[in-house]
């Protein structure tokens, strides 16, 4: 949902912050830390408002929550990644099966069928509240250790 939101300032402001998406997991390559991380291309000519633009909708959705239109937005389309995945199952390329055997022999991660995740994500969606949604973002999206990395382009 917060990804959504950083689409709509990317358009908004596009002058200022060319694009904009968050993560939860990983710290860059570390599988042994997790991290909230926010990545973003800014214009040259403007850092500073782009970063203002970013952290403050980040800051927002931390400390307001989400609307119900932005939860049932974002559970209409989990749902449907899902179904779109189930009916899809029988032209899955040999390259997605050994990314999932890798993932299940290096990193432990299941080995899901589309029918199971498609069932799981109908449940999900049935008992998940936006009430919960936004408790979890607040725990998420805390001030401790910030770690700033950027790159310079000709």
């Amino acid at each position: 949902m917060l990804n959504g939101r950083l689409d709509r300032l990317t358009q908004e402001h596009s002058k200022e912050l060319l694009s904009a998406s968050v993560q939860d997991g990983n710290f860059f390559i570390s599988t042994t830390k997790d991290a909230f991380s926010i990545q973003a291309t800014l214009a040259k000519n403007d850092l500073k408002e782009g970063i203002r633009l970013l952290i403050g909708e980040v800051e927002r959705a931390r400390s307001q929550g989400f609307l119900l239109s932005e939860f049932q937005r974002a559970k209409d389309e989990i749902l449907n990644d899902a179904q779109n995945k189930f009916n899809d199952r029988t032209n899955i390329r040999n390259s997605e099966y050994v990314d999932i055997c890798l993932n299940n022999f290096l990193e432990n991660k299941p080995m899901l069928n589309a029918e199971y995740v498609l069932n799981q994500t109908k449940l999900l969606n049935k008992t998940i509240t936006l009430k919960e949604v936004n408790a979890y973002v607040k725990e998420l999206v805390v001030n401790k250790k910030i770690w700033l990395q950027h790159y310079f382009a000709p």
